[in-house]
Order: structure tokens, then sequence, then C-alpha cells
């Protein structure tokens, strides 16, 4: 499973017939830029436990 990197997100979408859908949005660290990485690392408040999944990450983009 990919590392989740925000809150799940519900949307609500309205169809034709009135009735609303309700769909997850995910947030996966794969998909986040390289810039927010690095400035979430450097956030006081981060747990050190997320703060290595976020290096590892940074780690595997550099050999790519």
């Amino acid at each position: 499973m990919p590392i989740k990197f925000g809150p799940t997100v519900v949307k609500h979408v309205k169809n034709a017939n009135g009735t609303t859908s309700k769909f997850n949005q995910h947030t996966y660290l794969s998909g986040v830029s390289t810039k927010v990485l690095e400035e979430t690392i450097d956030k006081p408040s981060i747990k050190p436990k997320y703060k290595d999944k976020l290096m590892k990450e940074l780690v595997k983009r550099k050999k790519g």
C-alpha cells in the first residue's frame, strides 16, 4: 500500500438526477512535489517515524 501524505477528503458530487454520490480522495506521498516534502521535513512538529518515511521518499526520488 502506498503511504498517505494527508488526510482523506470525502467529496460530494451532485448527479444529474438530483442525488449525491460520495467518493474518497486520498493524497499519497508519491504524488506530492519534492519541494513540499522538504518543507514538511523542516517543520518542528513532525514525528520521527513520519520524518523517516519522508526522507526515504526523497532518497528514492534522487536515485531515479
